[in-house]
């Protein structure tokens, strides 16, 4: 089966998702120093040197920082990221050149994609039409499927984006749900909710200032029976 692992990496997210063997991860950066070190020792504590893809949803540096560090410990299949130009930072720079100097394909999926990886379809699904000139709501949604399991991730996207991704999307099912934007109150709407209806909630969150999880977030997913882990 599908096994989706979200690493305390503090106030950020790294999400590692693998089955039979194969396994991508999803974003990887936080406040500890040592996102990447954390992602690939856990990587390697698996038996696995390899991961078949790495996906950024979008390049804040709470779901990025880890990635040179990760990248000169792991060998990546390929690295497949939101269109650059979403970013007003070097980060989609930085990023793409750590990229290239480990000799990892970039994949610039500025259109929807699918990957096999495995027995698992990585359905990758951008934002970019729907979210403007706001970084958040313009990266990618991640949808990890196999068998009977599928996992949602979102990134940072605000609920008028869910909106779009629900209007525009046939949505599974989902088994789990990575709550949005660290369980800010700006996301995982009840709309989403009632759309995909998760058995499980992870928020990955840390020590902050933002007031992350929010309690209305807390609130929206236990109203519904859904379980809630939290990385903290």
């Amino acid at each position: 089966g599908i096994q989706v692992t979200a690493l305390d990496v503090g106030q950020g997210q790294c999400i590692v998702i693998s089955a039979g063997g194969r396994t991508v991860m999803v974003d990887c950066g936080g406040d500890y120093e040592d996102a990447g070190k954390l992602a690939a020792e856990y990587v390697l504590s698996r038996g696995n040197g390899r991961i078949d893809a790495a996906i950024f949803t979008h390049f804040d540096s709470d779901h990025v920082n880890g990635f040179e560090t990760f990248a000169s410990r792991i060998n990546i299949g390929a690295l497949v990221i939101p269109s650059p130009d979403i970013s007003d930072t070097d980060l989609p720079e930085e990023v793409i050149q750590t990229a290239k100097a480990h000799g990892i394909e970039v994949i610039d999926a500025s259109g929807d994609m699918t990957m096999s990886v495995g027995e698992m379809t990585v359905s990758i699904i951008s934002m970019k039409p729907y979210g403007g000139a706001d970084e958040n709501n313009s990266g990618l949604v991640v949808i990890c499927s196999g068998g009977e399991f599928d996992a949602l991730i979102t990134g940072d996207i605000d609920t008028a984006a869910e909106r779009e991704l629900i209007n525009n999307y046939e949505l599974p099912d989902i088994e789990v749900l990575v709550a949005g934007h660290h369980g800010s109150r700006y996301s995982t709407g009840r709309e989403l909710l009632y759309d995909v209806t998760p058995e499980t909630a992870i928020i990955s969150v840390g020590n902050n200032s933002y007031g992350h999880p929010s309690g209305e977030v807390i609130e929206r997913l236990q109203d519904m029976g859904i379980i809630v882990l939290r990385t903290d």
